[in-house]
């Protein structure tokens, strides 16, 4: 078993968590997995609003008993997930 796989970009928001999830419970779905993987290396900025989406996406991964990783992430989202204290919840896979 692997790990499942969702990619998010652009700007994403709270508004946009709905879909992404819809499609992390067809990912997981479609194959028996151990985690998700999130893959934000498309996002174009991170901000606090980044943050709170990637927080609410990983709180429906526990949802679906399954756990979520960022992978791709920048230094930057890093070291705003340090500040907000989220390191724990949105553990980044190493590069």
């Amino acid at each position: 078993m692997s790990d499942a796989v969702v990619v998010v970009g652009g700007s994403f928001a709270p508004a946009d968590v709905p879909e992404v999830v819809r499609q992390m419970r067809r990912v997981a779905a479609a194959q028996e997995c151990l985690g998700i993987l999130c893959d934000v290396g498309p996002l174009r900025s991170v901000d606090l609003v980044t943050v709170d989406a990637l927080a609410q996406l990983a709180l429906a991964a526990r949802r679906l008993g399954k756990g979520l990783r960022l992978t791709n992430s920048t230094i930057e989202l890093r070291d705003l997930l340090a500040l907000a204290g989220l390191e724990a919840v949105l553990p980044c896979a190493p590069d």
